[in-house]
This record gives C-alpha cells, sequence and structure tokens, in this order.
C-alpha cells in the first residue's frame, strides 16, 4: 500500500448527525468515485511535550500550527508500515509531510533513537523531534474511514465514524480501543480540495442546515480527559 509523502490543500470539517450523514452519503456516492483506498481503520499516535504544549497551541487557533503523528492502516503488527507525519496549517492552509517506515524502527526513531536519513522528510521530522525536547507519545485517537474523490474539482471527501481516544497503553500494536468522542452516530466529514470546494458541494451542505467546524481530534480528547481528570475516572472501551 501506498500514500503520498506530501499535501498541499485546503481542510474543512463538519459534524454530522446520523441523518444529516445518511443524506450527504447518498449523495456523495452518486457525484464521487470511491478513493483508491475507500474503507480503512485509522490509527495515529500524537506526540507532545510533557506540558501539552503543541495541543495547546493547537486549540488556541494561531495563525501557524504544527503536530507530529505516527500513523498506521488497518490491523497492526511489529512489520506494519508506519507513517510518521508532521502536520502544519498556515492561514488555512494544510502542509503534510510524511514518510513510512517500518513500525518498530518508527517508534524506536520518534523515541530518540538515532536514525540513518535516506530523505529529506525525514531529516525535517528529525529536526522537529529534536526542537521539541522531552516529545513523547501523548494520544492515541483511531476511526472507521470512508474515502472518495471528484475528479473535476480535485475534492476528496473523508467520513471518520466511531472516533475514539485513550491516553494510556499507547502503542499501535495494543490496537484501537479507546473511548468515544463523538455522541453515539455522528460523523466528521472532512472536505479537502486544492482550491474552492465545488458549488453541487457547497449547496448539499446548505440544503442540510451543515455548517463548518473547528473541530480537532487530538484537541477533543485533550479536553475530554481535563474534565475526566476533574470528575473522576476514564471509560475505555
Amino acid at each position: 500500500m501506498t500514500y503520498q509523502a506530501n499535501f498541499e490543500r485546503t481542510e474543512m470539517k463538519f459534524i454530522l448527525s446520523p441523518t444529516q450523514y445518511y443524506k450527504v452519503l447518498s449523495q456523495v456516492k452518486k457525484r464521487c468515485r470511491p478513493d483508491e483506498y475507500p474503507s480503512s481503520t485509522i490509527t495515529s499516535i500524537y506526540y507532545d511535550t510533557p506540558d501539552h504544549l503543541l495541543t495547546g497551541r493547537s486549540m488556541e487557533s494561531p495563525v501557524y500550527k504544527e503536530k507530529l503523528r505516527l500513523r498506521a492502516y488497518g490491523d497492526v503488527t511489529e512489520q506494519s508500515t508506519a507513517y510518521a507525519e508532521i502536520k502544519k496549517k498556515y492561514e488555512g492552509i494544510v502542509y503534510k509531510r510524511r514518510t513510512g517506515l517500518n513500525l518498530t524502527d518508527a517508534e524506536r526513531w520518534l523515541s530518540g533513537e538515532k536514525h540513518r536519513f535516506s530523505t529529506q522528510i525525514e531529516k525535517e521530522i528529525d529536526r522537529f523531534v529534536r526542537f521539541y525536547k522531552n516529545i513523547a507519545p501523548s494520544t492515541l485517537i483511531a476511526y472507521e474511514r470512508d474515502s472518495f474523490f471528484a475528479d473535476e474539482a480535485g475534492l476528496r471527501l473523508t467520513f471518520d465514524k466511531n472516533i475514539r481516544f485513550r491516553t494510556e497503553d499507547l502503542s499501535l500494536l495494543s490496537g484501537s480501543y479507546g473511548e468515544a468522542l463523538l455522541p453515539e452516530g455522528h460523523v466528521l466529514l472532512e472536505a479537502k480540495a486544492p482550491g474552492a470546494l465545488p458549488m453541487w458541494f457547497v449547496r448539499l451542505l446548505s440544503e442540510n442546515g451543515i455548517r463548518k467546524t473547528s473541530f480537532s481530534k487530538v484537541g477533543a480528547a485533550y479536553e475530554k480527559t481535563l474534565y475526566q481528570q476533574r470528575n473522576g475516572g476514564k471509560k475505555y472501551a
């Protein structure tokens, strides 16, 4: 399985109720084709400093923000490919730089072990790790994703279902279990395009009363964790 290493695009997010989800999905299926990898389970480890510097900055909605994560697809084993990725956002434009490695090698590298670089992207990620001292796994996010693509607009639409998280047992090898981030049946829709969204999609959102949101999976997990710390208890499934 191959994945694009460089991205530059506009991303918009929308939280759909169960009713909105089924209405939007039915129209998307008429307008778009399934993406190259149409359905997958995605599990990501987000890295942060002990004082949650990166997550805290991101939640302040600055002009520029960045994050580091390690991502895998499907059932994960020690021989799985994991993708170390820097995600940056500047003035609404998202830039991603990532590289695929053996899971064990990737985890050791991001934990601070020396790594023999083979690409410029790996050098950039290593500088990121060295710059944020004591950076370490902070949160696991997992979900099931369905993806669609509209050729005429370069539009990619992803529907993320059963979004869940945990802040303990932070290994991709431990599976994708976790606590729900959204109410049951709610879905996160992300629209990703190199330019403006096509009018048919804008009308579809308007007709169904769907508004853009600034929802961040890792930010929502952080807020929920803080709430739990104040009130006691975690509810991992």
